[in-house]
Formats: structure tokens, C-alpha cells, sequence
């Protein structure tokens, strides 16, 4: 499965958060109703389209993975444990784990399945195994037992995204999943510009409102010597090798141009193109070989990783990144911190993509689903994936804990929301975990916080009680942190997600990865000034000519039959 290389204390930090799968089987289904017959589904309990309990009970099959995050109690097993009694109690179902693997062999496994023929009722898949299923004719059509037996809670949760995560399971106007949606996705996976504020006061400039104010503030970072050492040893914009991922990219600069690298967009005529060919990203290239050329830009960038990155924050060489808001915090900083907290804190702030125009810059957002929990065709009860759904967002997410423990977050490393079989989690769990903190911080009670939002409150009052190695905490989670910038997205609607939501075309296949190595070596020589900035527009037609036309055809292809036309 695809998986996002993000760094994993990162992700600890921003919350220990979920992961898995659910559906209905042809075996062991003798009296169980259909979805023509909702009256039938509980004559033991008071039956509701969402949530009537099967009596006779039934059995499902599904299979799992696991990795190092899962732990359980003595006894305890993905076969064995809370959720099996729960969904056994509440819905009348038995949840059958065909086999379970590790997570690194589960592609292998399931497609092994697949060809065997012997699918399980409900199963967890990426969008290429999805789109595969699909044209063979092996799912379920989910569109009708979704709008019926969805909770309401369930549907909010799946469109808090705008669409885009339900956009993503739909194939030929039909819902052919439920997206397994997730925290580090959508507006939270956008970038920002984090900036060293003591730095941008040496330098007697203001916080960046344009590109123009970027542009000056990097020259001033590179040559105005702001960390006061009489050496001509700082740089004012960091890049690495990478240059559209992780610590050091420059996506969101491209942003601020109103270019998108790597992302399929909608032109003025509604057909969908490639962001890294458009004329954008000239314009961006040349601003970014501008800098390089004076000397703000590290003239090593193009062999420094995102750990050489992390070195030269910590040896205090940069004050102006852009970045995630995961990127900056926890060990990084710690060392600029102690040494200069009595001096200008926050040191680092984070600010939102300033635009080069008066259109506002939107930002590049990551799917916020990319697998989903898929349903074999021909299953009696297609609707069971939605309740033990239902379920686990009523038991896990919606119950207030407030006075009590919840019984299914982590506690001695141990996950039990982790254990469902079918989950997802709010695009916006963290930023509504933040308004919850800063609300309790102006009153100092964060008794009454439910997760995560309790474990931020307490590294952010921690912080403010001495603990300095918590400052992270406050640079993300607090009144002025990063999740502030997220928030101003999120209000603005000022982040965009690839319009290509297909799985690979065949060209893609066959071309992209030539494509994608042809397109990081010219902007390299373009940045690095090996090469003019003419060699852009040999590029994109070089592009187009080695496959790109034809990528570009089947995209729109695939782009018209997702939109059902």
C-alpha cells in the first residue's frame, strides 16, 4: 500500500491516531435480511436503518494486516478482542479474519487471494487493486446502502473533506468504497513557511504578505548576517535534493506562483493538465534561479537530503523553510530553542503561501483517503460494512469520555481502535482538536478534553511550566501555531487536491517515472543555473513528445468516466 513518507515522530506527535477495514458474506447468512428488508433486522432490539442487530446473527469474512504498532493484552488478537463482543452484542455479526499478515507482505498476500478467486466478504485495498476489482466486475455498487444505513456522524465525517475522499471511491458515478480516510491528509497535509521571527527582526523586515516579501526577506537571511557571527554563512531559503517532498521542499513556493508540480488541475476549459508543465512553473524557476544566482540558495542543495536539511537548522545556517506543520517541531529545534529562549520567542513561526498576484495562493493538498474498504460482489448483506462503520465512530469517536477513560485510545502501548476491522478518522481531527486546546488554554482546564486534544493541552502546559523540550508542541497545537495557518485554509478553502483520482493509466505505467526523473533534472539545472531558463519550454515539449500527450489523453479519458460521463 502507499504510504506517505513522513517522518514517524512526527506523526507521534500530531497524534497516535488509527488504521483498518469491514462488510457481509454468502456463508453462514441463512435468515439474515436484505436491504429490501430493513423491518427484519431486529426483532430483539429497536432496529434503525443504521444500526438494527441481524438476528439470526451472521458472519463475515475480511483479512488484515498488522505492524509494530499493534499490541495487545495477554490473549488478545486481531481474532480476540473489544470489538469482537461489541459488534457480536449491537449488530448480530461475527467478523472472520481470513488470515492476517504483516503489513509489508499484505499486497503480496491479497493479490494471491485475488487471483485464487476466494475474495473475502470486505477488504481493504489501494486504488489500483480498487480500479482493477472494479473492471472486472468484483464489487459492490455501495452507492445505495451508503445514503441509506450511513450514520449521520459517518457521512459528516466522509464530506468533512469537501468530497474529495468519497470523489475518490466513485467510478462511473457509482460508490464503489468507503474511503479509509485519515488525519494526515486534506488541508493538514499542506505546507507553510516557517520562519525564524528573530532572525526577520535583525533584519527589520515583516512578516512575508507577497512573494516579493519572500524573495526579500531570503535575500536579507543570506546576507545581512541575522544569527551575528561576522560570517557569511547563512542561507536564506532552504531546498533539498528532493525539492517537492518533505523537509525543504519548495511545493508551496510554486504555490505562491500559482503552479502546481505533480498535480493534475482543471484548465479554462475543463479538460485536466499537468501542473509541471504549465507556464506557472516557468515563471517560479526563474525566480528560484534568481536566488540562487545572488547567493541565497545553498549552492550543495542538489546533493543534501532532508537530514543534511535538519543539520543545518540545528547549526543555525537557515531561517526560512517551507515545510508541513509536522516538519519543524521535536528534535529539530529543540537546540535553537535553548540556546536563544531568552531572547526572541517563538523563534520560529509559521505563516500561510503568500501569493505573487491578488488571487490568492492555494496550496497542494495530499488525498485524504488512499485505500478503501471495498465489498465482494454478490454478498447478501452489502450493508454490514457501513454498520460496523457506524459502530466504531459511535463507540470510539462520537461517545463523550468527558470524567472517564476511553476505553479504546492508547494506554501501555496499547491501541484498541487500532483492532477494528473497518475505521477511518476525520480529515479535521486535528484541527478541531485545536480549537478545543485553545479554548482550554484561556481557561487553564483541559479536565474536561477528550483525545487527542488532552495530550496537547498537556505538552503545551508543560511547555509553559518549564519544560522546553514540549516547545513544539506549542509551535503546532498552541494559539499561535501551526494548525492557525491550517485553520485559515480551511475557513479560506485556499487548497486545491489533484484532480486525477484514477489509478495509473497504462502510459503512466509504461512513462511516468522517465517523465518525472526528466522533469527534477531540468528544474535542478534550471535552479543551479547550469542551464537557461529557455530550456523549460525544450523541456515541455520533450515532455509531451516522450509520452506526456498521451498521458495527458488518458487522463482526461478517465478523468470524464470517474465524472460519470
Amino acid at each position: 500500500m502507499k504510504v506517505k513518507n513522513v517522518n514517524a515522530l512526527n506523526i507521534i506527535m500530531i497524534a497516535a491516531l488509527m488504521t483498518l477495514s469491514a462488510c457481509s458474506s454468502d456463508t453462514n447468512e441463512k435468515g439474515s435480511p436484505s436491504p429490501s428488508e430493513p423491518a427484519k433486522e431486529a426483532n430483539s432490539q429497536s432496529a434503525t436503518p443504521t444500526n438494527g442487530k441481524y438476528n439470526p446473527p451472521i458472519e463475515v469474512s475480511t483479512v488484515r494486516y498488522i505492524d509494530a504498532g499493534f499490541k495487545f493484552k495477554d490473549g488478545e488478537s486481531l481474532d480476540k478482542n473489544i470489538w469482537n463482543g461489541i459488534f457480536e452484542d449491537e449488530l448480530g455479526v461475527k467478523v472472520k479474519n481470513m488470515w492476517v499478515v504483516d503489513k509489508s507482505q499484505y499486497n503480496q498476500k491479497l493479490n494471491v487471494t485475488i487471483a485464487s478467486g476466494s475474495l473475502p466478504d470486505f477488504f481493504e485495498v489501494d486504488k489500483v487493486t480498487m480500479q482493477r476489482l472494479v473492471d472486472e466486475g468484483a464489487l459492490e455498487d455501495l452507492t445505495a446502502v451508503y445514503e441509506k444505513y450511513a450514520s449521520p456522524f459517518a457521512k459528516k465525517t466522509l464530506t468533512v473533506d469537501g468530497g474529495a475522499a468519497i470523489k475518490a471511491a466513485t467510478v462511473n458515478g457509482k460508490l464503489m468504497a468507503i474511503p479509509h480516510t485519515a488525519s494526515n491528509g486534506g488541508v493538514a497535509s499542506t505546507e507553510m513557511i516557517w520562519l525564524r521571527t528573530d532572525w526577520l527582526k535583525k533584519v527589520n523586515l515583516q512578516a512575508p504578505k507577497t512573494m516579493d516579501d519572500v524573495m526579500k526577506i531570503a535575500e536579507a537571511f543570506s546576507k545581512m548576517d541575522p544569527d551575528e557571527n561576522g560570517k557569511n554563512d547563512t542561507y536564506g531559503l532552504a531546498i533539498n535534493k528532493e525539492m517537492l517532498q518533505n523537509f525543504g521542499s519548495v511545493r508551496g513556493f510554486f504555490n505562491g506562483y500559482h503552479a502546481y508540480p505533480d498535480y493534475w488541475v482543471k484548465d479554462a476549459s475543463g479538460k485536466i493538465v499537468f501542473g509541471s508543465v504549465q507556464p506557472e512553473m516557468k515563471v517560479a524557476l526563474q525566480k528560484l534561479q534568481d536566488l540562487y544566482k545572488i547567493g541565497v540558495l545553498d549552492k550543495e542543495f542538489s546533493v543534501k537530503d532532508t537530514n543534511k536539511i535538519l543539520e543545518d537548522v540545528n547549526a543555525e545556517k537557515i531561517g526560512l523553510i517551507y515545510g508541513h506543520l509536522w516538519d519543524p517541531p521535536g528534535k529539530t529545534y529543540d537546540i535553537n530553542y535553548l540556546k536563544n529562549k531568552d531572547a526572541a520567542y517563538p523563534l520560529w513561526q509559521t505563516y500561510p503561501i503568500v501569493s505573487v498576484d491578488s488571487a490568492p495562493a492555494k496550496v497542494q493538498a495530499n488525498p485524504t483517503a488512499e485505500t478503501f474498504f471495498v465489498v465482494r460482489k454478490g454478498v447478501k448483506n452489502p450493508e454490514v460494512v457501513i454498520k460496523l462503520l457506524n459502530t466504531y465512530l459511535k463507540k470510539y469517536i462520537e461517545t463523550d469520555y468527558s470524567g472517564s477513560v476511553n476505553p479504546f485510545i492508547a494506554k501501555d502501548g496499547i491501541f484498541p481502535a487500532k483492532f477494528a476491522p473497518v475505521q477511518l478518522e476525520s480529515p479535521n481531527l486535528n484541527l478541531e482538536a485545536w480549537y478545543k486546546v485553545v479554548d482550554a488554554l484561556k481557561t487553564g482546564d483541559g479536565s474536561k478534553l477528550d483525545f487527542p486534544a488532552s495530550v496537547h493541552f498537556d505538552r503545551i502546559s508543560k511547555f509553559r511550566n518549564g519544560d522546553y523540550k514540549m516547545w513544539y508542541s506549542d509551535r503546532t497545537f498552541g494559539p499561535e501555531g501551526a494548525f492557525k495557518v491550517i485553520d485559515q485554509y480551511d475557513k479560506q478553502k485556499t487548497f486545491v487536491f489533484d484532480e486525477f483520482i484514477s489509478s495509473p493509466t497504462p502510459t503512466m505505467v509504461d512513462k511516468l517515472s522517465t517523465l518525472t526523473k526528466m522533469e527534477m533534472e531540468v528544474f535542478t539545472k534550471i535552479i543551479m543555473n547550469a542551464a537557461p531558463i529557455s530550456d523549460f519550454d525544450k523541456f515541455v515539449e520533450q515532455w509531451k513528445l516522450s509520452g506526456g500527450s498521451k498521458i495527458e489523453q488518458e487522463a482526461n479519458e478517465a478523468y470524464k468516466k470517474n465524472q460519470g460521463n
